[in-house]
């Protein structure tokens, strides 16, 4: 695992989600926020890939990231409906700024790959490595603190299969990369700086919120 371990980020997730779940507006705009960023992920395979040459593996992975963006949608609309008719601005937790992080790892793969032979391949392969593994921290901190609450739902379904792809990731990019190590510590290096960023404007958002309601934390 190159995502390096980060307590203070992690303090920073925990606090953050463990607030959220307790508010149903937010917790709807959160859920559809994870709606919209499995949808980002979906929209950029079927973008970045040639139709003509899709394999079983990538059709899988647009496949998978449709189902979870549907699932997350699913949740938010039983939680409150009004609170997540789309995904406008307004209706996510910085939406913009979820884009924007897959938007800049995306580029800044494909600025470590300009001269590989396979680089439309591989830059797939290490945003999705990127997001994926960052996606499975985030959604196992998630999932405990939707346990420990006793929310209704979880998401190990999605667990298990984040897992078992970003497996298979791997196994293809080491296949196809001999500088893989040396490029996937470069990357992930980067990754962390736009994840801790946004983060930070999710605790921002959060924070906006409970002043307004009237809430402090000790």
């Amino acid at each position: 695992m190159f995502l390096s371990t980060d307590k203070e980020l992690e303090k920073d997730l925990q606090f953050f989600l463990q607030n959220i779940v307790q508010n149903k507006s937010l917790h709807t705009r959160w859920l559809n926020t994870l709606a919209f960023m499995e949808h980002i992920g979906s929209r950029k395979i079927i973008k970045s890939q040639n139709s003509m040459t899709l394999d079983h593996f990538i059709l899988q992975h647009i496949s998978e990231e449709a189902r979870h963006a549907f699932y997350f949608k699913n949740l938010a609309y039983k939680l409150s409906p009004s609170d997540c008719p789309n995904f406008e601005e307004s209706y996510m937790i910085k939406g913009s700024s979820s884009e924007d992080y897959f938007q800049n790892i995306d580029h800044k793969a494909e600025e470590e790959l300009a001269d590989s032979p396979d680089k439309k391949l591989l830059n797939y392969l290490y945003t999705t490595w990127m997001v994926e593994e960052r996606a499975i921290v985030l959604y196992e901190l998630y999932n405990q603190i939707l346990k420990n609450n006793k929310i209704p739902f979880n998401l190990n379904f999605i667990l298990r299969e984040e897992d078992h792809h970003l497996k298979m990731v791997i196994q293809i990019i080491q296949q196809k990369d001999p500088d893989f190590k040396e490029r996937a510590i470069r990357l992930f290096k980067y990754e962390r700086v736009a994840f801790t960023s946004l983060v930070n404007e999710w605790l921002t958002i959060l924070a906006r919120e409970e002043q307004f309601c009237g809430k402090t934390h000790v």
